[in-house]
């Protein structure tokens, strides 16, 4: 496993982020990027919202799924990576953190059966780079908006 930090924290100086039943859309500010994430990812994400050791995440997500815990573990840890290597999260330095005794609830099912672990998968679109980027507030000009600053002759 290559997660060196215990914590991370969402990337919040270039991540906007919103989730509305159970899928959360994440826009990079700096790239122009927006991925989707669904079911165990999207839980994941709202649990690192809440800056958890990442070996208590993992934990709590094998308490709430069937699956081989080695399986869980290990796709949980991929799923970190994933979202580390895209830089929408940031580890979190020990001297920088405020603890919380928070952990999302699990949401409440009919059943009680645990759900099935599904591998959490982080897509990728890269199809609105060019709109995302255009900064509404500083790049309007006599031209109207949007207006990327590129003249007709380019």
């Amino acid at each position: 496993m290559s997660i060196k930090a215990s914590r991370f924290r969402l990337n919040t100086l270039r991540v906007i982020h919103e989730t509305v039943e159970k899928e959360t859309l994440i826009i990079d500010s700096e790239t122009g990027a927006y991925y989707m994430i669904g079911g165990v990812g999207s839980e994941i994400w709202q649990m690192l919202t809440y800056c958890h050791e990442i070996d208590d995440l993992v934990e709590q997500v094998i308490q709430w799924y069937d699956g081989s815990p080695a399986t869980i573990r290990d796709q949980v840890y991929r799923f970190l990576n994933d979202l580390h290597d895209e830089a929408l999260v940031v580890p979190v330095e020990e001297n920088n953190f405020l603890p919380s005794n928070e952990i999302p609830p699990l949401p409440k099912t009919e059943s009680t059966i645990k759900p099935t672990f599904e591998r959490p998968v982080l897509k990728k679109f890269t199809d609105m780079e060019d709109l995302l980027l255009i900064d509404p507030i500083h790049e309007v000009s006599n031209a109207g908006w949007p207006f990327t600053g590129k003249s007709s002759d380019e």
